[in-house]
């Protein structure tokens, strides 16, 4: 099996400095399993904490797509933010639009050249653009 695929990055809030940070395992610890063991007993989403998993795709510029990022794509009006949706067991395009998030033609994007541009903890305006 590719473990390469089971990656995930931790959004951490500090709250003494008032600061969020972004850790990927491979420089916060020895494994995936070390990270996801740390953010199960020491963070929380309640207080902006986010664990992200790898989605398996890169972008056209060869960078690893999280959940969480934030992409735009050649010829293409919106920005998306990929999420994960247990129910679909699929990670898909949140346009956080009304008029494109149910389109099912967006989410043929993944076959198409996209570019990470950020993700919601560090960028989280560049969505909304997209409102409406």
């Amino acid at each position: 099996m590719d473990n390469s695929r089971y990656k995930f990055r931790a959004w951490i809030y500090d709250r003494d400095l008032k600061k969020g940070f972004m850790y990927y395992a491979k420089d916060f610890c020895n494994s995936e399993a070390e990270l996801l063991s740390f953010f199960n007993e020491k963070c929380t989403e309640e207080e902006g904490d986010s664990l992200m998993q790898f989605t398996g795709r890169k972008d056209k510029n060869g960078k690893e797509a999280y959940g969480g990022d934030i992409v735009k794509f050649p010829n293409h009006e919106y920005l998306a933010e990929i999420k994960y949706y247990p129910e679909f067991a699929a990670f898909l395009f949140d346009s956080h639009n009304d008029k494109t998030r149910n389109n099912p033609n967006a989410q043929m994007l993944w076959r198409d050249a996209f570019e990470i541009i950020g993700n919601i903890h560090e960028h989280p305006k560049l969505l909304e653009a997209n409102s409406g």
